[in-house]
């Protein structure tokens, strides 16, 4: 793999042995045990913590912790490292993948401090009374791996990795004085791939199938894990919102959208997957769903649609033989 680096992460903690036996005489915290760090074992073994201090208490908790149930805090470091398909099995890839795409200890790491300066005490203290764990990740310039087969890494590359200024999206659109304001939120292709309808005071419609696409070099089955270790296979930068698919004032007067393809939306619609890249289409079209369908036929035979009409459109529920 190209680029291929590791950085291990290692987590260090202290173990430590707390004993303190309470008379029972004593209230807890009180007597001999004033002023020390103590847990105490009721009938049902439940600890109970008193602690001078709140780093002190917050010790105690990590050490109970790691006394009671070892195993079940391991593993939750491991599915926050992204790799609890070591011990839950195949089934877990998935997430392990998110919390590795996400560098989830990384991303911790890296802000840590932001906390209020006693919370990262509180937060140490923790972690010293928990015990030990070393976890290896590797990643690449193409992103984390989260697979390795046969001698092969598998890296997972997305275009919204390093992406944090979604609200830039949500105040041009939240301040947009028509369907223009609309596309220029969409412009910053900060947006998850999703169907944006526009509709203005001016009475336009306007319909984009957003999203930040990577410019993918053609040739390659990108449905399927592509060579990473060849200049061949790099993204070439992003299509700008001009290259996805949309419409503007279609002539059929109105359109409209419930998790379908664009090709879809209307009768005779002009959205066809042939006019454009099937990575930007994002779908084989040519299929709909009942809502979709009944939406259609109703707004089809309807040329001046009331308000009254739309509020019982909304509410349309006849079953569409397909």
């Amino acid at each position: 793999m190209n680029a291929l680096k590791w950085k291990t992460a290692i987590i260090y903690l202290a173990l430590i042995t707390l004993v303190s036996v309470a008379s029972p005489a004593d209230l807890p915290g009180s007597g001999g045990d004033s002023g020390k760090t103590v847990v105490y074992r009721d009938t049902w073994g439940v600890p109970h913590i008193y602690a001078p201090t709140v780093e002190a208490g917050m010790y105690a908790i990590g050490w109970t912790q790691a006394e009671d149930r070892p195993e079940e805090l391991l593993k939750n470091f491991m599915r926050a490292m992204g790799e609890s398909a070591s011990f839950d099995g195949p089934g877990e890839i998935q997430s392990d993948m998110v919390s590795r795409l996400w560098d989830h200890y990384g991303t911790s790491k890296k802000y840590f401090d932001r906390n209020r300066p006693e919370i990262r005490d509180q937060i140490k203290a923790y972690v010293k009374g928990a015990g030990e764990r070393k976890i290896t990740i590797w990643s690449s310039h193409h992103g984390p791996i989260v697979a390795m087969r046969e001698g092969k890494a598998y890296a997972a590359k997305i275009s919204y990795a390093d992406e944090v200024q979604i609200s830039e999206a949500w105040h041009e659109f939240n301040m947009a004085l028509d369907y223009r304001g609309a596309i220029k939120g969409m412009d910053t292709q900060q947006l998850f791939p999703q169907n944006v309808m526009v509709a203005d005071t001016s009475g336009n419609i306007y319909y984009q199938r957003t999203g930040r696409v990577p410019r993918r070099p053609s040739g390659y089955d990108w449905s399927k894990p592509v060579d990473g270790s060849t200049s061949a296979t790099e993204w070439q930068g992003l299509h700008p919102a001009s290259d996805h698919v949309q419409v503007l004032n279609p002539p059929q007067g109105y359109m409209q959208n419930c998790n379908i393809p664009p090709d879809v939306m209307m009768v005779d619609s002009p959205l066809t997957p042939d006019k454009t890249l099937s990575y930007l289409y994002g779908s084989s079209g040519g299929y709909t769903n009942q809502r979709g369908a009944r939406a259609v036929e109703l707004l089809h035979a309807d040329s001046s649609v009331t308000i009254e009409d739309a509020q019982d459109y909304a509410v349309d529920v006849p079953s569409i033989r397909r």
